[in-house]
């Protein structure tokens, strides 16, 4: 799963803070989060905040668990504290600090429901990985049209997914219990998507076919329906634990044939090989055979293992 680490080809740098500029955030931190933000004047370095026991040791956000940053201005424009021994507490509501371009608040004991974003930020990491940690609940506030990457896993929250902003790129809210209907996948930057042990119904939007997603998991949901066409830049695509439609109209990435007939879906799981979708008619004349979904040219007849592309699904009627 796509996570933290994205972070180490974008954040390679240290804290840097401009000589004489005045904290400006510091007081709206310190309303907002005191536990850490313990100074009213200073609270640009983490020098100058309590890291509750993250760690800090680097300077630098992609490896420290405890990192913040001002811009020129001396405004807050990035927080990341996570990993930490803070005591079981309400989310702070960050929407005041206005120049807020990335928030990492991963693996603590926050309860309640999330508040509206900064319209600044970019990189949303608010929460993370584990259920017995972070019980947030509610819904997702609609992300600011700036956000690129935005991480909810393993939490309770609830409601529909908001729709994704037009810079959106990873998307993950995993392990949550949302319902209602996937968001439409018309965004031009999306490469990832997942969501998977939630509780959304309905059908795939036919948007998804002409996405430009690489990876897309919502395994065990309660989405029904007929698969859309996958889009052809799909490498893994994870579907199961739904109701969806026999599949025998959909067009796979390079769906190659397994040399074989097959009178049931059963009859293809003898070839063990990762990626077979479905015993279908393959040709004009009817014949049903093994279908493979591979990355191999169109038509050529693949190995077991010789694939990159990944995809699985269960369907409930025949």
């Amino acid at each position: 799963m796509f996570g933290i680490p994205v972070f180490a080809a974008i954040f390679s740098c240290a804290i840097m803070v401009v000589a004489g500029v005045t904290d400006l955030d510091c007081t709206t931190a310190n309303s907002i989060w005191p536990a850490v933000f313990t100074s009213l004047t200073n609270c640009c370095t983490t020098a100058t905040v309590d890291c509750n026991g993250a760690s800090n040791s680097t300077g630098l956000i992609d490896s420290d668990d405890c990192f913040v940053s001002c811009n020129s201005y001396g405004l807050l424009d990035r927080i990341k504290i996570q990993n930490t021994n803070l005591a079981a507490g309400v989310v702070p509501n960050f929407n005041n600090l206005g120049s807020l371009t990335t928030l990492i608040i991963a693996n603590n004991s926050f309860l309640g429901q999330l508040s509206r974003w900064p319209t600044t930020l970019v990189f949303v990491f608010p929460l993370c990985s584990d259920i017995r940690r972070n019980q947030i609940d509610g819904p997702i506030p609609t992300l600011p049209f700036t956000t690129s990457h935005a991480y909810f896993d393993c939490n309770a929250l609830s409601d529909a997914i908001p729709p994704l902003p037009n810079n959106i790129i990873e998307f993950c809210s995993n392990s949550n219990q949302h319902t209602g209907s996937l968001p439409e996948f018309n965004t031009p930057y999306l490469v990832s998507f997942n969501a998977t042990d939630n509780q959304l119904n309905g059908t795939i939007p036919l948007s998804f076919s002409s996405s430009s997603l690489k990876q897309f998991e919502v395994t065990n949901n309660q989405l029904t329906g007929a698969i859309p066409n996958l889009p052809s830049s799909l490498t893994t695509g994870k579907f199961d634990g739904n109701c969806f439609s026999r599949p025998s109209s959909v067009t796979f990435k390079n769906s190659c044939p397994i040399a074989s007939t097959c009178s049931s879906q059963a009859d293809c799981a003898q070839h063990n090989a990762t990626g077979i979708v479905d015993c279908v008619a393959a040709s004009s004349s009817g014949a049903l055979q093994c279908l493979f979904t591979c990355c191999n040219a169109p038509g050529s007849t693949p190995t077991n293992g010789n694939t990159t592309c990944t995809v699985s699904f269960t369907v409930c009627d025949s």
